[in-house]
């Protein structure tokens, strides 16, 4: 309540901007409400096709069943493109399929966002490895193939994510990333879920909102979460960075821009470290001829910022969020494969 007094700009210009993401959001669920409507009008003409199969598998019945197929799933398709207008360019297709090849691109990948952060002036945390050290470190073991694909779209979102926060920054504002964690992916869940099988002693994960995992790894709770199982995919991310407000507000605004789609899911705000390097430490006088009690000497010998200024630290989570068509992509081509064994029985 005190920070709320201390503060009450920030706190006005924070609400003002939830504000906007709420409006942001409610045009997305609107969007969300079509799009269901869309799958269950997809999956009601699969159901009609199959139908029709039992009751005229004739060629000219398939025909026309399929083609009703293609018109109900262009519309879908559409819908999902309408959510994520920019997707195909921020997400490209997997250049490797293997783990091991999959390892040096995201090598590559964190090195190029180290870079562009140095050039930006942003300082990063020590040993700062955006959330992949189990990969990116020197002999650690790659990810299975099978994780390949997923890993790939989730570093790539990041990347989109961290540009925008790049971008926040003005050129006379500090700033420094203290902690970048992302939520493990499916093939990543349901190899510690065996890996937890295997063992005697079994520890249920917790759920609770952004909690943190093992330093790369975090979870969003599952009722703040949009993830539905075979409906909705999602990848979260928490970003923590300490700076000022400016910043905060340039971030929020860009990822507002719904180039993909990108919910905030939470903003934590609580006073800041200071930021930059430090000054040397003062020689210390070991025979302590002032005679100083220990809290004056480390008073003394403390190393000051160089940069001093009031900073806060904001954690910010978000979440990707993306329909699931595997599955109806494999019904339809197994529906078709159907079709064409029923297609040439008939004749």
């Amino acid at each position: 309540m005190n920070y709320v007094k201390k503060y009450p700009l920030f706190f006005i210009l924070l609400a003002l901007l939830m504000l906007a993401f709420v409006g942001g959001l409610a045009y997305n669920v609107t969007l969300f409400n079509k799009l269901g409507e869309q799958e269950k009008k997809f999956k009601t003409t699969l159901s009609k096709f199959k139908s029709s199969l039992n009751a005229d598998p004739s060629e000219a019945s398939v025909e026309k069943s399929l083609a009703n197929i293609e018109v109900v799933k262009g519309d879908l398709d559409k819908l999902v493109k309408n959510l994520s207008p920019a997707s195909d360019n921020i997400i490209k297709p997997t250049p490797v399929t293997e783990g091991y090849q999959f390892v040096e691109h995201l090598r590559g990948m964190v090195n190029s966002w180290i870079m562009q952060a140095k050039a930006k002036g942003i300082y990063l945390g020590e040993n700062e490895n955006f959330s992949y050290k189990k990969y990116y470190a020197i002999n650690s073991d790659p990810p299975p193939d099978e994780a390949v694909p997923e890993l790939w779209k989730q570093a790539s979102i990041l990347g989109h994510i961290l540009s925008k926060l790049y971008a926040s920054k003005p050129d006379n504002i500090d700033m420094r990333i203290d902690l970048v964690q992302r939520e493990l992916t499916n093939v990543e869940q349901a190899k510690e879920a065996a890996a937890r099988k295997t063992t005697r002693t079994r520890v249920a994960p917790n759920r609770r909102a952004g909690t943190a995992l093992l330093g790369d790894n975090f979870v969003i709770d599952d009722v703040t979460s949009a993830k539905v199982e075979g409906s909705i995919d999602t990848f979260g991310y928490k970003i923590v960075f300490t700076s000022h407000t400016e910043v905060l507000r340039n971030f929020l605004n860009r990822l507002n821009e719904f180039d993909v789609m990108l919910v905030v899911r939470s903003i934590e705000v609580k006073e800041g470290a200071a930021i930059g390097e430090y000054t040397e430490a003062p020689p210390v006088d070991e025979f302590n001829s002032e005679g100083l009690t220990p809290e004056e000497i480390a008073a003394k010998t403390a190393r000051e910022p160089v940069v001093s200024d009031n900073y806060s630290e904001f954690t910010v989570i978000i979440e990707y969020v993306e329909m699931a068509k595997e599955n109806d992509s494999k019904s339809s081509e197994e529906d078709s494969d159907d079709s064409e064994k029923t297609s040439t029985s008939s004749k």
